[in-house]
């Protein structure tokens, strides 16, 4: 399992750092092996000190675990660098400080990252996959940040965040939260909240799920239904070009759904329209979950 986590892995190339650092903690500790990157190298006691013989004994454990672990964190370290960047680092005798020197060579890039992070962190919107997932996506994001700042955000200003990165079908659930709710909620209740809201909103017809587009599905008898509909279109539209109009040209209030009278929407994208022409077979249309 390790040998096939470090093929999988993407070389550094100095333009990868981050995701890099990442995959080389997590394959080091998930294999059990970041003993001596967490550990300096371990210190012979001198004779004659306290407790010379225990600590003989423990000297000699660690350092066999250390050596070991240092032996395959060198290897999976210039394994996962390409040239030339691996020959510009200087050789050291230990992996925790050949990574050290290696982190050295990308302080600006951890800087530029931050900014990158905190830029993604406050034009996020909501991107219509769903609620939680949009969510855990910017509290991932919020954790790099930490991370990377080495300084905590306030977790009321997060909370204010996700909740203004949320789509207007939450308008009315955000005026109740800061109007009724007297106790602030951490993230997690926000998380919990905002699912409970999406599922209501759902149960009502309010989806707030985006709609991708006419995607056809497979069905043997689609060509022919789409022949057939569209020569009945075409006969009942030359139809009512040949029949007169009466009482003249009429208007329409901008922004108003033919379909359904309400404002906010053209009846192309009414929920009620595409949902009927899904029932009826009319039209192919794909919610997203």
């Amino acid at each position: 399992m390790l040998i096939s986590q470090i093929a999988q892995m993407k070389p550094l190339d100095g333009s990868n750092y981050h995701s890099w650092r990442e995959d080389i903690d997590m394959i080091t500790t998930v294999g059990e092996i970041d003993y001596a990157l967490r550990f300096d190298k371990p210190v012979e006691p001198t004779v004659g000190t306290p407790n010379y013989d225990h600590r003989w004994m423990q000297y000699s454990i660690d350092k066999v675990k250390w050596e070991r672990s240092n032996d395959k964190c060198m290897i999976i370290l210039k394994r996962s660098i390409k040239e030339p960047l691996k020959s510009s680092i200087p050789e050291c005798e230990t992996a925790k400080e050949y990574l050290e020197r290696v982190a050295s060579h990308h302080q600006g890039s951890s800087k530029a990252y931050a900014c990158y992070l905190m830029t993604e962190f406050v034009n996020a919107k909501y991107d219509g996959n769903g609620v939680r997932p949009f969510i855990q996506k910017v509290i991932s994001i919020v954790a790099k940040i930490i991370k990377y700042l080495g300084s905590p955000l306030h977790e009321e200003f997060v909370v204010f965040m996700i909740m203004k990165s949320l789509p207007k079908e939450f308008e009315t659930f955000h005026i109740q939260y800061n109007t009724s709710v007297t106790d602030k909620w951490n993230i997690n209740q926000l998380l919990a909240q905002c699912v409970q809201e999406e599922e209501r909103l759902k149960q009502t017809g309010d989806s707030v799920n985006h709609i991708k587009g006419n995607i056809p599905r497979q069905n043997k008898n689609s060509k022919k239904m789409f022949k057939k509909q569209g020569k009945q279109n075409n006969q009942a539209s030359s139809s009512n070009n040949n029949q007169p109009r009466q009482g003249g040209s009429f208007s329409v209030p901008p922004d108003t759904c033919l379909y359904c009278k309400k404002t906010g929407h053209y009846k192309r994208k009414c929920p009620e329209f595409l949902q009927y022409l899904l029932e009826s077979g009319k039209d192919q249309v794909t919610f997203c979950k």
